[in-house]
C-alpha cells in the first residue's frame, strides 16, 4: 500500500508519525516524574501543577488530583489554539491543533497508566533522586521535542504565545522564552517555595533544549568533503562507481603557483568517509582535502533514494 503512495505523499505521512512518537516522548517525563513530584519547569503542563496547589481541592480523591495538570493543559491550549488562528493564520494550523490536543492526551493518558501502578510505585517515583529526574527528563523531553520540532511539528501550549509576539512584536523567540517559562518559574517558587525544584527545573529547561538540538542539528551524521588531487578524473569515478555519491567540481586558483585547480566536493556517511579516505590515499597520497560535519542534507541518496 505504502509502495502507491508519492515521495511527498510518504514524506508526509513519516512526519505525522514521527510527531506523534515525539509528543508521546514529551509528555512521558512529565505523567511519571515531574507531575508525581510538583516540578514546575514552564509551560503550559507547570501552570496546572501551580493551580493543583493553589486551588480548593478537598473534595477530589488523590486520582482525581493528578488529571489536573493535563486537564489545565488541554483547557489553556484550546484557548491559544483559538488566539493562533486569530493572529497568526492558517498556515500550519492543523498541526498546532493536533500537537496541542496529542500533548494533554498523552499526559493524561501516562497519568492513567501512572495511577494503575499502585502506592509502591508512586512512593519510589516521589522518593527519586532529584538528579535522575533531572537528567532522564531532560533527555527524555528533549529528544521528543527534537523529533517534533525536526518533523516541522509543535506541542502547542507556550509556543504559540511566543509566535505571536514573534510575529507581531518581533521578539525573538529566545527573549519571549525567557520571559514566559521565566514568569512560571517564578510563580512556582512563589507557591511551593522550593529553591532547590526551581534550581532543578532550570537545569531541566536548559539540558532538554540542548537534546532536542542535538536531534535537530546533530543527527546529520554526514561529512561534506573537499578534495584537491593531480588524479582528479580517477577519484571522480572512484566516487561516483564505488559509492554512487555525486560529485562537484569546483574551479580554484591555487595562489602559490598561481594555476587553475580543480576542487572536488562531495557528501558521504561517516561510515563512507572513514573508507573514502583510505580509497583516496591509496589512488595520491599527496592528496589534499578537509572536512566538514553537515549540519543537514537534503537531496537524492539521502533524503530519498536515488532513482533507477
Amino acid at each position: 500500500m505504502l509502495k502507491k503512495l508519492s515521495c511527498e505523499q510518504r514524506r508526509i505521512l513519516k512526519e505525522w508519525i514521527m510527531i506523534i512518537i515525539g509528543a508521546a516522548l514529551v509528555a512521558l517525563p512529565f505523567s511519571f516524574l515531574l507531575y508525581p513530584n510538583n516540578w514546575v519547569i514552564g509551560g503550559v503542563g507547570s501552570i496546572g501543577v501551580i493551580l493543583r496547589e493553589v486551588l480548593p481541592t478537598d473534595s477530589l480523591t488523590p486520582e482525581q488530583l493528578t488529571f489536573i495538570p493535563s486537564l489545565v493543559t488541554f483547557i489553556i491550549n484550546v484557548a491559544l489554539v483559538i488566539l493562533a488562528i486569530i493572529f497568526l493564520g492558517k498556515k500550519m494550523i492543523i498541526r498546532i491543533i493536533v500537537g496541542s490536543l496529542l500533548f494533554p492526551a498523552y499526559t493524561a493518558l501516562f497519568t492513567l497508566i501512572y495511577n494503575a501502578l499502585g502506592d509502591d510505585f508512586h512512593q519510589k517515583v516521589i522518593t527519586l533522586d532529584p538528579m535522575l529526574i533531572t537528567i532522564y527528563s531532560s533527555i527524555i523531553m528533549g529528544i521528543g521535542l527534537g523529533i517534533v520540532v525536526k518533523n516541522e511539528g509543535t506541542t502547542g501550549g507556550t509556543e504559540i504565545p511566543q509566535s505571536i509576539f514573534f510575529k507581531y512584536f518581533h521578539m525573538p523567540y529566545s527573549v519571549s522564552l525567557i520571559i514566559i517559562d521565566g514568569t512560571i518559574l517564578l510563580f512556582g517558587f512563589i507557591v511551593f517555595l522550593d529553591l532547590s525544584m526551581t534550581l532543578y527545573a532550570i537545569i531541566v529547561v536548559i539540558l532538554s533544549g540542548l537534546c532536542m538540538d542535538i536531534i535537530v542539528f546533530g543527527g546529520y551524521n554526514k561529512r561534506a568533503m573537499y578534495i584537491i588531487t593531480s588524479k582528479t578524473e580517477e577519484i571522480i569515478t572512484l566516487i561516483q562507481n564505488e559509492y554512487g555519491r555525486g560529485v562537484t567540481s569546483l574551479k580554484a586558483i591555487g595562489e602559490y603557483a598561481k594555476t587553475d585547480r580543480k576542487v572536488i566536493m562531495v557528501v558521504v556517511s561517516s561510515k563512507e568517509y572513514n573508507k573514502l579516505r583510505t580509497d583516496i590515499i591509496k589512488i595520491d597520497n599527496h592528496a589534499f582535502f578537509y572536512v566538514v560535519r553537515a549540519s543537514e542534507v537534503s537531496g537524492e541518496g539521502f533524503s530519498y533514494e536515488p532513482k533507477d
